[in-house]
């Protein structure tokens, strides 16, 4: 009997020494689990604050670059040099800012911007814009030499809207901001 007393008496010690052990091991544990919730939170909130900064360098001249391609808006008061020299300034914002936008959303940009532009088309050559030119031509202002910024391979209307919607949906969800496919 004074075996199973002694076991026992052993039992109790060694509950009572490690039950606070193991509530200091959880704790701690708790505790740093907190902490780096904490910091992720917090630097997700930045990197999503920098996202809208960047977005908001950027937002006006892709609306821009739309509109003179479906030809909506005021796409009459644009002219191709400068709708090409808003496709470089979104470019440099885009390409410097590459690591704040996830592959998704720069996959959309990239997929927008090819259906807009045709690049690479020779040395020294700006790039292209990949619409039709009939309405362009109408306009009272229209100059023959604008004739060298239009591809010979137009995107459909429809393809460029749709690259564009997805283009800011994709834009929208890096800012916790989720629509709908």
């Amino acid at each position: 009997m004074a075996d199973s007393n002694t076991g026992l008496e052993i039992v109790k010690i060694v509950a009572s020494v490690s039950t606070p052990i193991i509530v200091l091991v959880l704790g701690v544990w708790a505790k740093n689990i907190a902490v780096d919730y904490e910091k992720r939170a917090s630097l997700n909130d930045r990197v999503i604050e920098k996202r809208v900064e960047l977005y908001e360098k950027v937002d006006d001249d892709l609306n821009d670059i739309f509109v003179f391609l479906i030809q909506v808006g005021n796409w009459k008061d644009l002219t191709p040099q400068m709708v090409v020299e808003k496709k470089r300034r979104v470019d440099k914002i885009m390409y410097t800012s590459r690591p704040y936008w996830s592959d998704v959303a720069f996959n959309a940009y990239m997929e927008f911007m090819s259906s807009a532009f045709e690049t690479y088309t020779g040395i020294g050559e700006d790039a292209k814009f990949r619409t039709e030119t009939w309405q362009f031509k109408e306009l009272l202002g229209w100059e023959e030499s604008w004739s060298k910024w239009f591809s010979s391979n137009p995107t459909d209307i429809s393809e460029l809207r749709s690259r564009y919607n997805v283009l800011m949906k994709r834009l929208a969800a890096e800012f916790g901001y989720y629509q709908e496919s």
